[in-house]
């Protein structure tokens, strides 16, 4: 299947989740990442508590959660640009009929390994992956309850796609999902508000 417009507006008015295998293979390298990163950590640091969650400028960690969240291009700060994010960004915002919202970058370490907590975004998600691998299930039969904390285990059947160098997933908004990640990878993720 080949990404591009007329397959993602028939995705998103079916509520589909679309698997593009090595759709963008020039990736960036792990160098890349951290640089931007460093980048981040070595301006000044303005730190704020945020329920759980810690900011450290643009940089969202959330605890035991997510190792490494964090904004890599934006209108309103300087970054160390990781050049092909800027890339597909151009490529995706086309795809998408308009300008992402946000693009983090989400990074998981050795011994940071995670099964993230089950959720719907409240936008629709274009996901690069670019090193290691990681998997993303679909629940398809799981309904959430904003009152309560979403869980990181349940016993429902879900989809499972595999992610390596070059994938992108599309999953539209609304649609229950976890990440998990059983060694160290690197995403770019690519949000649509509408």
């Amino acid at each position: 299947m080949i990404l591009n417009k007329k397959i993602i507006e028939d995705a998103k008015k079916n509520n589909k989740v679309l698997f593009f295998d090595k759709a963008i293979t020039n990736v960036p390298n792990w160098n890349s990442f951290i640089d931007n990163l460093n980048y981040k950590f070595n301006s000044e640091k303005k730190y704020s508590l945020i329920e759980d969650k810690r900011m450290v400028n643009d940089v969202l960690i959330y605890n035991k959660m997510d190792p490494c969240v964090f904004n890599i291009l934006t209108d309103n700060t300087e970054s160390k640009t990781i050049i092909e994010a800027e890339n597909v960004l151009s490529i995706f915002n086309k795809i998408m009929g308009f300008k992402s919202g946000c693009v983090k970058s989400l990074i998981n370490f050795v011994g940071n390994e995670a099964k993230y907590y089950i959720h719907a975004d409240e936008h629709d998600v274009l996901s690069w992956h670019c090193i290691g691998q990681v998997e993303w299930r679909i629940y398809p039969n799981i309904i959430l309850d904003k009152n309560i904390d979403p869980p990181t285990d349940v016993d429902e059947p879900y989809e499972s796609y595999i992610l390596n160098p070059g994938d992108v997933l599309y999953v539209p908004r609304g649609v229950v999902h976890q990440v998990v990640v059983d060694q160290p990878r690197a995403s770019i993720v690519y949000n649509y508000y509408y």
